[in-house]
């Protein structure tokens, strides 16, 4: 019976609003199935016109996977056209813009055990220039991912990516091609009747990083974040002159991110960790008193540090997990460490915790670094229904 083995739905949709503006939609979805094969294809197509503009959107997304003894062989692509014109001459404008991304990969059949994938993928960006789509920049990506899943307790997930991103466009064709490397690891115990849940994950790579560039603005008073303090009294605005406002009647501006088209090739290392101890498990009805009064606690603890370098020939470098080094080589880092006390957590009649974190950040922006660093202590203590 070939409905068993094809499926597939078609739908429309129209929407007008006089004669201003008109809009109509496809959608198509289908399927096959026959043995070890399966494909799927999803597309919809939008059309609108008003009195000013016309656009077009057009996005399919298909797949194939044929299974071959203990192995799967998967195809999949994505595209998407979107193009928008101005009346009456119906000339593109600049925001329109095409992609066409294709996967090509190996599994394994066995998603209860050990997961294994091989891949190779490639991407291609157009940009409307001069009112016409050209192309933009391509991507191509190469790499393998594991994951170990078997042992409920011991779950662990790695992979390693490579990436080569050509520039096409008129104004960058004469960039070098850029190349990045991603590596993974992520391993998440769970131990001793769930007393120790953790995860572990660390990332380490190469790629470009953006200089960033701020400006303030002036707003109505209370509205901002910000106020400017003439320090050398030259009476010009200078950004390293802007500071958090204490009080609101000085909180008059606001920092307005610009991006930039300057970039700086960077190494980056991510590391976290987090760990929640529940000494609860352990309690039963013949617990001793100490066992019982130590089930009322719990803690949780989470750090995470992420640093980008300048390039440098190191895959890793050593001194990660220094947070008060400037380095000059430094680029931009962001440390994170909460640590939090609970007792009696889900008790509706007494109960506290308490909360220690320390957050830095280091930012490269175009007229140099900034750097800024937090440290909150917080209590909170629940008595009936009442917070205080």
């Amino acid at each position: 019976d070939v409905f068993k083995v094809f499926t597939g739905t078609y739908s429309f949709q129209q929407f007008t609003e006089g004669k201003s503006f008109i809009g109509t939609k496809h959608n198509l979805s289908n399927q096959l199935t026959k043995g070890p094969l399966r494909a799927t294809y999803q597309s919809s197509f939008l059309q609108s016109k008003d009195l000013l503009n016309s656009t077009s959107f057009y996005r399919h997304k298909s797949g194939v996977n044929l299974k071959v003894k203990k192995m799967q062989l998967n195809f999949s692509d994505e595209l998407e056209h979107n193009m928008f014109h101005l009346l009456p001459n119906d000339s593109v404008l600049n925001r329109s813009y095409q992609f066409w991304e294709w996967e090509g990969s190996v599994t394994n059949t066995d998603t209860t055990g050990n997961y294994l994938k091989l891949f190779y993928k490639e991407r291609k960006d157009l940009r409307a220039y001069s009112r016409v789509l050209s192309d933009s920049a391509s991507a191509q990506n190469a790499g393998l991912q594991f994951n170990l899943i078997r042992f409920r307790n011991h779950v662990l997930r790695t992979s390693f990516t490579l990436r080569q991103l050509k520039f096409l466009g008129p104004n960058l064709a004469g960039n070098a091609p850029n190349n990045n490397m991603v590596s993974r690891f992520e391993y998440a115990p769970k131990l001793w009747k769930g007393f120790l849940q953790s995860t572990v994950y660390f990332e380490s790579g190469y790629g470009l990083e953006l200089k960033r560039e701020f400006s303030y603005i002036e707003v109505a008073a209370g509205q901002g974040q910000y106020y400017w303090n003439d320090y050398n009294g030259n009476g010009i605005k200078e950004l390293n002159e802007f500071e958090l406002a204490l009080y609101p009647d000085q909180a008059i501006y606001i920092r307005v991110w610009t991006p930039t088209n300057t970039y700086v090739r960077v190494n980056r290392d991510q590391f976290s960790y987090s760990m929640f101890l529940r000494p609860s498990v352990f309690k039963k009805q013949n617990s001793s008193s100490f066992v019982k009064f130590m089930s009322r606690f719990s803690t949780q603890t989470a750090y995470r540090i992420d640093k980008k370098n300048q390039a440098s020939t190191e895959l890793l470098r050593l001194d990660l997990f220094d947070v008060r080094s400037m380095d000059t080589s430094l680029i931009a880092m962001s440390y994170n460490f909460r640590q939090a006390l609970f007792f009696n957590q889900s008790s509706p009649v007494f109960g506290f915790d308490y909360t220690y974190s320390d957050n830095r950040n280091k930012q490269l922006l175009t007229n140099g670094f900034e750097a800024r660093d937090v440290l909150l202590h917080e209590l909170h203590v629940q008595i009936g229904r009442a917070h205080v």
